[in-house]
């Protein structure tokens, strides 16, 4: 018990003799454990941030036909019965078909435009809305910038389409609703509402269905495999789920190394201050040793120090991390960073790691002090 209370009276009296230095080993423990704790919070929530982000640059599947031109609708209703709807984020079919106006042809798309605007999220509306009052007219038309260049027609002008489908041909006017521009193909297009598209082509079917659904490459593959139609086909477009993945890993890779350097920095520092108070503690080193103490209990001592300052530093570093974590989420994603227990647990066990490797030196550098001439003062 003596003993004890005696080398608790040693380790209070070791901490207020170096406070000011020690404090610079809270600051340098705090600083890695926060940035640990907050990258190891958007770690594990990156993947679902970032990908609902990155899927906002469009589809990753296609359902399509297998051997026609054509879907039918029972079996894209059949197909989308098969996919998780928590995961389905966007589902836009499509209706091509070719009328002409004048002595031209144009292609004409009927589409959901609620749909149709999940998957074109950078759609920008040049002249008109694209507002459901508007859309849900039976003889609302929207045109693409280039289209509507070509064929000179201006918001609310009138649009007379022909449409020849089973020896019948088919004439509609139409009002132009609304301009608007993608930077892609869509600017040579026209889009109509989906099931007037229908009625006025005498199409029932789709060309295909554009698909966002909320997961990885891997995952998308799997499914597309595991859809058993004859009739109908359910692709991953592979360039915008790697894409996604890739990024994914990359941003992760990132985060890793910036927080091993900071890691580093801060045992740089932890190692460098210890170094700097096992020095000008010396002769109280060499007089422990001359009194009888050995090797164990100085390394018992010196431990203890830091186990304690790491103990205190990692704690408040790791609720700093989750507001730092919370912080980074509102800048880059606009949201919260979900709270996770493991990864409090994995930043203290990181820290507690680069603290024992910081602090090896410094003790093995006090055991090896030269007793008799440190108590001589030299």
């Amino acid at each position: 018990m003596v003993g004890n209370n005696f080398f608790t009276t040693q380790v209070k009296k070791s901490i207020c003799f170096s406070k000011q230095r020690l404090l610079i080993i809270i600051i340098a423990i705090f600083m890695g454990t926060a940035v640990s704790n907050a990258f190891l919070n958007v770690y594990f929530d990156i993947d679902n941030k970032m990908s609902k982000e990155l899927k906002s640059y469009g589809a990753n599947m296609i359902l399509s036909a297998k051997n026609s031109d054509y879907v039918d609708i029972e079996d894209v209703i059949n197909i989308k019965k098969e996919i998780n709807s928590n995961k389905l984020l966007a589902f836009s079919p499509y209706l091509y078909f070719t009328p002409s106006y004048s002595s031209r042809q144009i292609l004409v798309a009927g589409v959901n435009f609620d749909e149709f605007k999940k998957i074109n999220k950078f759609l920008t509306i040049l002249k008109g809305n694209l507002s459901p009052n508007e859309y849900s007219k039976s003889d609302s038309i929207y045109l693409g910038v280039d289209l509507a260049n070509t064929l000179d027609k201006k918001l609310n002008s009138k649009l007379i389409l022909n449409y020849k489908h089973n020896d019948k041909v088919i004439e509609k006017t139409f009002i132009v609703k609304g301009i608007f521009s993608s930077g892609d193909e869509i600017d040579a297009m026209a889009f109509i509402n989906l099931e007037e598209a229908k009625e006025f082509s005498g199409i029932f079917k789709y060309s295909y269905v554009s698909l966002i659904v909320d997961d990885d490459f891997e995952n998308l593959n799997t499914l597309s495999e595991s859809i058993n139609n004859k009739n109908a086909e359910l692709k991953t477009i592979p360039s915008v789920s790697m894409k996604e993945g890739a990024i994914l890993e990359k941003i992760k890779g990132l985060m890793f190394l910036i927080s091993i350097v900071i890691l580093i920095i801060s045992s740089t520092s932890v190692n460098n201050t210890l170094s700097s108070i096992i020095f000008s503690r010396k002769k109280e080193i060499s007089l422990h040793i001359a009194l009888g103490a050995n090797k164990n209990h100085i390394i018992k001592l010196f431990a203890s120090e830091v186990f304690i300052l790491t103990l205190i530093a990692s704690l408040l570093g790791s609720v700093g991390g989750y507001l730092l974590a919370q912080l980074l989420g509102s800048i880059i994603f606009n949201a919260s960073i979900d709270f996770r227990f493991s990864a409090f647990i994995i930043a203290i066990l990181i820290s507690f790691l680069f603290a024992a490797f910081a602090a090896f030196f410094p003790i093995r550098k006090a055991l090896s002090i030269d007793i008799v001439d440190n108590l001589r003062g030299e």
